[in-house]
């Protein structure tokens, strides 16, 4: 069956019914005759992955979502083989890179771009500016435009032979269109899921959240964790340390009322399994800054279990570790040895360190 996206001419406002496959080719309004380009639609219920889907279907090229990821690291001037893990994207792309960038070109979402010496120059990192602006000896601060445009000026003789003999691709128009909307549909997926997470969270359902992210890791090109092989996840080891997340008797924290100690165990819970910091918005909404409470209690979780494997492990003594700067309590406890069955709970209850207790259970024996 036929898939079809509606536009309306910017012009006269006029309706215009077209395959899906024709998103960002230029047609002439059949209303008024202006020239327009066919984009996706205007979708207010974030539907981007719905659009991309359909696209999809509908197209004879390109296929597969690995295609479109590779599609978006030319929306910047860039060569392929300014890839990162060329064989991770033969493998991801179950083709050569450069034979899908060749396919590209020849599908118009791709083009041969020669920029200016300023542009250019921004395809290189800026630890790579700053370091050629420190040869020659000029400032090296700021963007990555503006030391573009400090290294042009000052040498651009021998900027350009940099470049000499490269040659870079950029998006066309056609090809923006398609990497934009993709990016929109990989930021809904992982929305999607992070709300997932969240629920499953909140309602007590701990394994299902744990499953809610693998799923997620599971369906993306390149999945986080090196080595990790989300298709066959095993939940055991995270599911324990969202019980104790769970269950942790916050005793500095029990005068604050049940929502916000919920709220505060969720986004723990998030900052775990999604391995952030900065976890999807669950934080408690009373203005105060949770993230040292959220990273203690994580750290509290992950070193009970530490603890309990090192008992396993048959470890009888272990040292408290402490780093420089620390609170008073922190530093006291710094190099003290403990039979394992006596060793502190990690993070110290009465520790003021500003950015939350550091110290470390280190095996001595």
């Amino acid at each position: 069956m036929d898939i079809y996206f509606e536009n309306h001419c910017v012009s006269c406002g006029g309706g215009i019914e077209f395959p899906a496959n024709g998103v960002g080719e230029q047609i002439r309004c059949p209303h008024c005759q202006q020239l327009i380009t066919l984009g996706f639609p205007k979708d207010s219920d974030g539907d981007a992955t719905n659009q991309i889907q359909a696209y999809l279907a509908a197209s004879s090229f390109p296929t597969r979502r690995a295609e479109l990821l590779l599609l978006t690291h030319f929306t910047c001037l860039s060569q392929v083989c300014d890839l990162r893990g060329q064989e991770t994207w033969t493998s991801a792309l179950n083709s050569d890179p450069k034979a899908v960038v060749n396919r590209f070109v020849s599908e118009g979402l791709l083009q041969q771009c020669n920029s200016d010496l300023v542009g250019l120059l921004q395809t290189k990192s800026s630890g790579d500016l700053k370091s050629i602006a420190s040869v020659l000896k000029i400032p090296h601060s700021g963007t990555k435009e503006t030391l573009a445009r400090r290294l042009a000026k000052a040498d651009p003789g021998e900027m350009g032979k940099l470049f000499h003999g490269k040659s870079y691709l950029t998006c066309t128009p056609r090809g923006a269109i398609l990497a934009e909307k993709f990016r929109e549909s990989e930021k809904e997926i992982k929305g999607q899921a992070e709300q997932e997470t969240i629920l499953a969270l909140t309602e007590g359902r701990l394994k299902d959240a744990c499953l809610s992210v693998a799923s997620f890791e599971a369906s993306r090109v390149f999945p986080r964790g090196v080595g990790m092989n989300w298709q066959e996840y095993d939940c055991a080891r995270d599911l324990t340390v969202l019980q104790i997340i769970f269950t942790a008797d916050l005793k500095s924290l029990a005068s604050l009322a049940q929502d916000t100690i919920l709220r505060l165990r969720v986004t723990t819970a998030l900052m775990h399994l999604w391995g952030t910091n900065k976890p999807a918005a669950c934080q408690p909404t009373d203005g105060r800054d949770w993230s040292v409470e959220s990273r203690m209690l994580l750290f509290l979780a992950l070193g009970t279990i530490s603890l309990n494997e090192m008992k396993k492990a048959g470890i009888r003594r272990v040292r408290v570790l402490g780093l420089e700067g620390a609170c008073f309590s922190c530093r006291a406890e710094n190099g003290k040895v403990y039979p394992i069955n006596a060793a502190p709970v990690l993070p110290h209850e009465i520790c003021t360190c500003q950015a939350g207790c550091n110290c470390m259970l280190l095996a001595t024996e």
